[in-house]
């Protein structure tokens, strides 16, 4: 599965990396890597592309899937600050993609809860640093897109226990530590 960095695109302004636009580099780096809605590789996986959406038609390098019980997010969010950039004006690319990312996570989760999935996997290159986010010129709707993500899963563990399935403890040890790391994640985001 290729997930988009900073070295990707977002770097791509720095003299020593061709001084090149970094939308256009990513809008290039799209075209080549993403043509269809299959992953790149022998064994191709079916993927859900954000640009399936018509209101996201450009954010093809955002995916989805499902394997095993396991609902799976690939996000473009480079280090260091996501592209954030900190001259004057409208920051439109981190803008637009902050939207459709959060867009993108919201409907994720809720698909992964409405299919019963045992865990929810957010891929990302950068680092989300929650303990500085606030601190940092990132979008606050990615941080909420996170939390919900978080407490439906919390919901959906709860929903289970109350039906006698302990989603902590069924399964095998491998999903019974995805699920308190999600535990975890709620609880740090809530």
């Amino acid at each position: 599965m290729l997930l988009l960095g900073q070295r990707d695109w977002a770097d791509c302004s720095l003299a020593h990396a061709g001084a090149y636009d970094p939308v256009e580099r990513l809008d290039f780096v799209r075209q080549l890597f993403f043509p269809d809605a299959n992953s790149l590789g022998t064994a191709p996986l079916a993927l859900s592309r954000e640009s399936d959406v018509v209101r996201f038609r450009t954010f093809r390098e955002i995916v989805r899937w499902q394997d095993q019980g396991v609902a799976f997010i690939g996000l473009n969010a480079p280090s260091p600050n996501n592209h954030y950039l900190t001259v004057g004006g409208r920051n439109g690319e981190f803008e637009d993609r902050a939207v459709a990312t959060s867009f993108w996570l919201e409907h994720a989760a809720e698909t992964a809860r409405r299919s019963e999935m045992r865990a929810l996997v957010v891929m990302l290159q950068g680092d989300p640093d929650f303990a500085l986010r606030a601190a940092r010129a990132v979008s606050v709707a990615e941080v909420l897109a996170l939390q919900s993500a978080a407490r439906r899963l919390s919901r959906t563990q709860a929903q289970s226990r109350q039906v006698g399935g302990d989603v902590s403890r069924s399964g095998d040890r491998d999903s019974r530590h995805r699920v308190v790391r999600a535990e975890r994640l709620s609880s740090a985001l809530a």
